[in-house]
């Protein structure tokens, strides 16, 4: 599928454009001439080429999907073509580019087309093999969708951070991208924390919303797999990895599950520069450690379900509220207080912290490590034992858990009243600490 070449111009013939003889300052077409003309254009009709007049240019720049024009000024004797496809302007590469949508099947080129075209687009497709580039189309449709609602310039940043990679890079990263996609498509759904009615549905008296970046939570949780691949997209951007570096992140998300790539994710994603081997290291030596892995408990702090919360009231029935989700400084205040921990304590001091705090909010798990390392630094004596992380925890827990549920039933108490009509909800407590 290539632009064709030819010394005449052909504008599209509606019924605006039909004159008998069109004047183009020192040529007048015959009938004969004319006849040629509509042969012309056919064939761009064919190549999926349109021509226009320089007037008409702008309105034809960006159609639905991207469709390569010819644009020729006849105002003037010797003027030029001028190519354009979306953001390439030249026929060697507008043609090179549709080269490589001649390797795609139909659908797929129709994929294709949604993306503006470029050089940093068509080098990315350059180097990819049959197995890959098909790949790539699947990792575009399922997960970066031209015009989602959301991160709808994200395949842009895709482009990017695929730039400049060698073949082995692209298809390795090309590869993690569609077993995260299957890793979101086998994901459990969390199992309901409160009684469920006759039609499968939670029996919520009053739901307690808050916003995020300007979008209900509620929204925002039934699309974690989106801000997975997103997260995985800012990871390969970081100008601080090698492709060692990437080759180890890769392989250690090809063997996960959504929970641990979510934790992997977040982490790479924020890491400091002086953490980083620090996160390497434990990154390799978690892999050892059975399903309970560090990574899946570091990704619960985006986890948009685990910040749903479920309060009884004393009438026996039930309320929830979605928390507000940490920021990328809060989570990566975290993560520090982890590697901190990592470095100083190791892998299985921390598992046994883990154990004991993993079932609480997310919400407080900061609070908590912070609490911790602050008492091992000033009270070393109580944690001489074996048991010394359970006995701390069992003194500790609880104070910084009530303290959390408080704020949460405040909340929930202050958002009734300022309703139109407030709901009368008397006495709240955790529905975790009811049996389902």
């Amino acid at each position: 599928m290539k632009i064709q070449q030819t010394t005449l111009y052909k504008p599209q013939l509606t019924g605006m454009h039909r004159p008998s003889a069109v004047n183009t300052g020192q040529i007048k077409l015959t009938d004969a001439e004319r006849s040629l003309l509509d042969k012309e254009a056919s064939k761009y009709t064919q190549n999926n080429v349109t021509t226009s007049y320089a007037a008409d240019s702008a309105a034809l720049s960006k159609p639905f999907g991207y469709v390569p024009y010819v644009k020729i000024d006849m105002s003037g004797e010797g003027n030029e073509r001028e190519y354009r496809y979306g953001e390439l302007n030249n026929k060697p590469d507008i043609d090179a580019f549709l080269d490589q949508l001649d390797r795609f099947n139909p659908e797929q080129r129709d994929i294709m087309k949604q993306y503006e075209p470029s050089q940093r687009l068509l080098s990315i497709l350059e180097k990819m093999d049959d197995e890959t580039l098909s790949q790539f189309t699947q990792v575009l449709e399922e997960s970066f969708p031209r015009f989602s609602l959301m991160n709808n310039k994200k395949a842009d940043e895709l482009f990017k951070a695929l730039d400049g990679m060698s073949p082995d890079r692209l298809k390795d990263t090309i590869e993690t991208f569609g077993v995260l996609a299957e890793q979101a498509k086998n994901e459990q759904k969390p199992v309901p924390l409160i009684p469920t009615n006759e039609e499968g549905k939670e029996p919520i008296l009053m739901h307690v919303p808050r916003a995020e970046n300007g979008f209900n939570v509620a929204f925002m949780r039934g699309d974690q797999s989106k801000h997975l691949v997103d997260a995985y997209t800012d990871v390969l951007l970081r100008s601080s990895y090698s492709d060692d570096d990437l080759s180890t992140i890769n392989a250690h998300l090809k063997e996960g599950d959504f929970e641990k790539s979510r934790g992997i994710i977040d982490m790479a994603k924020l890491v400091s520069h002086n953490d980083k081997r620090a996160f390497f290291d434990m990154l390799n030596e978690a892999d050892d450690n059975g399903p309970n892995n560090i990574f899946n408990y570091v990704g619960q702090q985006v986890n948009y379900d685990a910040h749903l919360n479920y309060y009884k009231s004393s009438e026996g029935q039930f309320v929830s509220l979605d928390d507000a989700m940490p920021d990328d400084g809060a989570r990566k205040n975290f993560h520090k207080k982890l590697l901190h921990a990592y470095e100083a304590f190791g892998l299985s001091w921390m598992n046994d912290m883990v154990e004991q705090v993993n079932e609480k909010p997310p919400q407080i798990q900061a609070e908590l490590w912070s609490n911790l390392m602050t008492d091992v630094v000033e009270k070393p004596h109580l944690f001489k034992k074996s048991d010394s992380l359970e006995q701390w925890a069992s003194a500790n827990i609880a104070d910084v858990e009530q303290r959390f549920h408080a704020r949460q039933i405040d909340d929930i108490h202050t958002y009734s009243y300022e309703l139109d009509e407030p709901k009368v909800l008397g006495t709240l407590t955790w529905a975790e600490r009811y049996e389902h």
